[in-house]
């Protein structure tokens, strides 16, 4: 999501087989949002018509239960993003985000930029360098052009607690 301010914020992911609720209730409640969608891997989009689906909830109670818990689903993930921005260090959100990023990629080291994540963090890439730079110093981290490498995963999980 992006802001007046130019600043943008990533709210919620999507994985295989995933639903774009922001998308959805556009057609359906006739709304209009400001969102970026960006594929990072290969990815194929399949975009049907709004009429034709919003015909399919107001007469099929089972497509009506699949999208409430989508969007009850992505609702939560919103919110925690939300909070965590709120009420957390920006240290605990980007240890977090590592920690996250070597699950996701099963790798300790792994292509991102430090403009990919201050979105993902609703930060400033200038600011996330500083940060990164901090955890290279103190040995948590190896950066290099376009990629990050955890050289201390437990240290960096205490960073989280």
């Amino acid at each position: 999501m992006s802001s007046l301010s130019g600043k943008e914020i990533t709210l919620s992911k999507l994985f295989e087989n995933d639903l774009c609720i922001l998308s959805s209730s556009c057609f359906y409640q006739n709304l209009s949002y400001d969102i970026n969608l960006q594929s990072i891997d290969n990815s194929s989009i399949i975009i049907i018509d709004g009429k034709l689906f919003k015909d399919l909830l107001d007469k099929n109670i089972y497509a009506q239960k699949f999208m409430l818990e989508i969007t009850q689903s992505k609702l939560s993930e919103v919110m925690e993003v939300l909070e965590k921005v709120i009420f957390f260090s920006l240290e605990y959100r980007l240890s977090e985000h590592l920690i996250n990023q070597y699950y996701l990629k099963n790798s300790l080291k792994f292509k991102v930029t430090h403009e990919a994540i201050a979105n993902d963090l609703g930060s400033s890439r200038e600011v996330i360098s500083r940060v990164l730079k901090r955890f290279e110093r103190n040995n948590l981290i190896h950066i290099s052009r376009g990629y990050i490498e955890i050289i201390n995963l437990e240290k960096l999980k205490l960073l989280c607690q």
